[in-house]
C-alpha cells in the first residue's frame, strides 16, 4: 500500500503501466531541493519528478515522505 502510495504521489497513478518502470514516460527522477529539513517532499507528477529536502537522517526522510504520500493523495476538496 505504501508502495502504491508514492507512486501516486509522484507520477499521479498508483498503478504502473504493462511495461513496468521502464514503461513511464518521463522516466521516473528523484532530485534533491535546496529547502531545509522541515519541509515535505514535492511531486512533479507531469515529470515524474520528486524533490526531495536535505535530511539530516533517514528516518527523517521516511516520515516526511510517507506523510507527504499521505497528506498529498487527499487531493482537493478531500481535505
Amino acid at each position: 500500500a505504501e508502495r502504491a502510495r508514492l507512486l501516486q504521489f509522484m507520477t499521479g497513478s498508483s498503478q504502473l503501466p504493462a511495461g513496468g518502470f521502464r514503461a513511464l514516460r518521463p522516466s521516473p527522477n528523484v532530485q534533491r531541493n535546496l529547502k531545509s529539513g522541515n519541509h515535505l517532499p514535492s511531486a512533479h507528477t507531469c515529470f515524474n519528478t520528486l524533490e526531495l529536502p536535505a535530511y539530516t537522517s533517514f528516518e527523517q526522510l521516511q516520515t516526511r515522505l510517507l506523510l507527504a504520500c499521505y497528506e498529498g493523495n487527499l487531493g482537493f476538496g478531500e481535505a
